[in-house]
This record gives C-alpha cells, sequence and structure tokens, in this order.
C-alpha cells in the first residue's frame, strides 16, 4: 500500500500548481507595473495582453493542477480504505463460516505465506488466522514445510511421530556394519 504523502505524482502536481500559481501572480504584477508608466494607450495593449492573459492562463493551469493532485490523493486514500474493507471482510467471512474457537480450516496469514497452525516455522508468532481460500485469494504462497494446502490431512500424513519413525535422536549410520569372516 502506497503513502498517501509520498505518492509523486500528487506531490509534483502539487508543488508544480502552487508554482504557476505564484509565478502567474508575478507576471501579471509585472504586466500591471509596466502598464501603469505608459501614459499612451496603444504602448499599453502589450502589456496588457502579455502579462495579464499570460498571468492569468498561469494561474488556471496552476488551479488545475491543484485540482488534479487532490483528486488522485482523494482516489489512493479510497484505494487504501477499500482493501482494508476487503480484509475485514474476508475475516469476517472466514469467523462466520468457521466459527469461534475453531481452528478447523484456518491457516496463519504471514507476510508472504501462510501456514498450519502447528507449522514451527510460526510457532511463538501473532499472526492472523484466515481461510485457506481467503489465504490463497490474498495472493500469499503455501509453506513448503508445513504443507497446508492439504488441510484436511495431518502435516505428517496421519501418522503419529513414532509411527513416521520420527526420534529424539536421528538414526545411526548402517554403513559401518561389521561383517562376519569364515575362517
Amino acid at each position: 500500500m502506497r503513502r498517501i504523502g509520498g505518492d509523486r505524482q500528487v506531490r509534483f502536481r502539487t508543488i508544480a500548481g502552487l508554482v504557476l500559481i505564484l509565478g502567474g501572480g508575478v507576471v501579471i504584477f509585472l504586466g500591471w507595473w509596466g502598464m501603469a508608466g505608459r501614459d499612451c494607450s496603444q504602448c499599453q495593449l502589450p502589456y496588457i495582453v502579455s502579462g495579464g492573459l499570460g498571468g492569468l492562463a498561469m494561474v488556471v493551469t496552476g488551479s488545475g493542477l491543484l485540482v488534479m493532485s487532490g483528486l488522485r490523493a482523494e482516489r489512493i486514500k479510497a484505494e487504501a480504505r477499500t482493501q482494508e474493507l476487503i480484509q475485514v471482510m474476508g475475516r469476517l467471512g472466514t469467523a462466520l463460516t468457521v466459527g469461534e474457537g475453531s481452528t478447523d480450516g484456518l491457516v496463519l496469514a504471514g507476510k508472504s505465506t501462510y501456514h498450519r497452525p502447528e507449522c514451527r516455522l510460526v510457532k511463538d508468532k501473532d499472526l492472523e488466522k484466515v481461510s485457506l481460500q481467503v489465504a490463497s485469494a490474498s495472493g500469499l504462497a503455501p509453506c513448503r514445510v508445513c504443507s497446508p494446502e492439504t488441510l484436511d490431512e495431518p502435516a505428517n500424513g496421519g501418522k503419529t511421530a513414532s509411527e513416521a519413525g520420527e526420534t529424539s535422536a536421528p538414526p545411526k549410520a548402517s554403513s559401518s556394519r561389521r561383517r562376519s569372516r569364515k575362517p
């Protein structure tokens, strides 16, 4: 999500608009000042045309840039609010379909990936619980360690730690077997 103050187009248009408005005011003043020093009306005409109309054009253009930058800033705010509303609605939909307190069908959403609640990578982290569909729709990738895309199966294929062959100590290498020699 972009910051509103950090948007370059908004900043550029605002600065350019203010510079044009101030420059137009200076051009109008210089046109009036040059015209005030002339007695004949034919001598004043160039100052009116160049100073008055040129300055007026600069002021109108600068005002248009200010209006455009304001509209763009408002559109960016509206987009941010819409994205926030979509996220809230997704969370609300998850809470309504799954139910409070239940973890069935929920995954933990990280910054770029989503995980099973029991995944060792997100243990002791406070992450948001969302449904698998919301996580996928948000563009998050599944964790490669816990495979949350198969939520209906346990992470180790339905086996307990002893059935899966997992022990607390690593198994010894079997390459150092003793061979019995026949005499």
